[in-house]
């Protein structure tokens, strides 16, 4: 009797290591859940720029008849086009003249009269890339475990791992104009 009255009240080492263990694993876990929430949340923000980018294209192409930096309509040029510079013809009135990018395509003063813009005022994607327009897009070319899909004018993003426009990599996130 006398050593259940000498007993001390406390926890054992081990029921503390079981304590900490259970601690870990839920902050663990709620770390997960953020991570995952945050990821979503680029995404989907991206996918409704690339929208709305989409259909500033098409506005673009209404009112003037041509594509992003000035190129005629379903003319494949290359390089791709920053839809946030002025001679994509997104953001501002782009400027007479031919667009710097060795397409040869150029915006006539006619173009510039017909401008209505601006027509959309996004900048940058989630992770700090710029969105581009592609006129010939070859989706998930290097993307291992994908076939790749025929060529296609889109408006896209280099996704998460902010890879070159011409990376066709798993990770884009695109928008078909058609």
């Amino acid at each position: 009797m006398k050593n259940c009255l000498n007993r001390k009240k406390g926890f054992t080492i081990v029921e503390l290591l079981v304590a900490i263990a259970i601690i870990g694993v839920l902050a663990a876990s709620s770390i997960y859940s953020t991570v995952r929430a945050r990821a979503l949340a680029n995404e989907t923000k991206a996918k409704g720029d690339l929208k709305a980018l989409r259909d500033a294209v098409n506005l673009l192409v209404a009112d003037v008849g041509k594509w992003p930096g000035g190129c005629p309509v379903d003319k494949v040029s290359n390089p791709e086009i920053d839809l946030s510079i002025a001679q994509a013809g997104i953001k501002q009135s782009p400027v007479v003249g031919i667009v710097d990018s060795g397409s040869g395509c150029f915006w006539t003063a006619q173009d510039v009269a017909n401008w209505k813009g601006p027509y959309a005022q996004y900048s940058l994607d989630p992770w700090g890339s710029a969105y581009y327009f592609d006129p010939d897009y070859e989706p998930w070319l290097h993307c291992s475990g994908k076939t790749a899909l025929a060529k296609m004018p889109v408006v896209m993003s280099p996704g998460t791992n902010k890879s070159d426009v011409n990376a066709y990599d798993c990770d884009d996130f695109y928008l078909p104009l058609r």
